[in-house]
């Protein structure tokens, strides 16, 4: 029997005492980055996925270059079937106790494992929030203007 997997939350209210937000979060990324490092914890993914008093901290990546996004379709035999066959703009994946690495960020240790299981890429990913800061912020505006530049052509 395979051992549930376990992922890191935080308490909804906590998360959003400053008030609610969607998508990636780059201002007060101090802020934030402390709550999670003193607040999360980890619990079994199936008792949270349905449980809206926890938020699920999950890393997220856009790699772009220049005018260009990279963007990527889940074959029919990934392990997340309600991925299978979509087109995503970022990499991103929950973070579970693997990702715990002595002195060092979990967010990015995560992001980084997430990036080697689903992309062939010889780079590493060295600061997380300049990485932030450079995407442009909301994963959907970035990919609404990538929509955009597609349809010109």
């Amino acid at each position: 029997m395979q051992k549930a997997e376990k992922v890191l939350v935080i308490k909804r209210d906590l998360i959003f005492k400053r008030g609610f937000w969607e998508g990636i979060q780059k201002e007060n990324l101090g802020y934030y980055l402390n709550l999670i490092k003193n607040h999360s914890q980890f619990k079994p993914r199936e008792k949270v996925e349905n449980d809206f008093s926890f938020k699920q901290i999950v890393p997220y990546i856009i790699f772009s270059f220049q005018d260009k996004y990279f963007i990527f379709q889940h074959l029919k035999g990934a392990t997340e079937q309600r991925l299978k066959g979509d087109w995503l703009l970022g990499v991103s994946g929950h973070i579970n106790p693997i990702d715990i690495k002595s002195n060092q960020n979990i967010l990015e240790i995560a992001a980084q494992r997430e990036w080697d299981e689903e992309i062939k890429y010889k780079g590493k990913i060295k600061d997380l929030a300049k990485f932030v800061k450079n995407t442009g912020g909301y994963a959907p505006i970035v990919y609404r203007d990538y929509i955009k530049k597609l349809k010109k052509l």
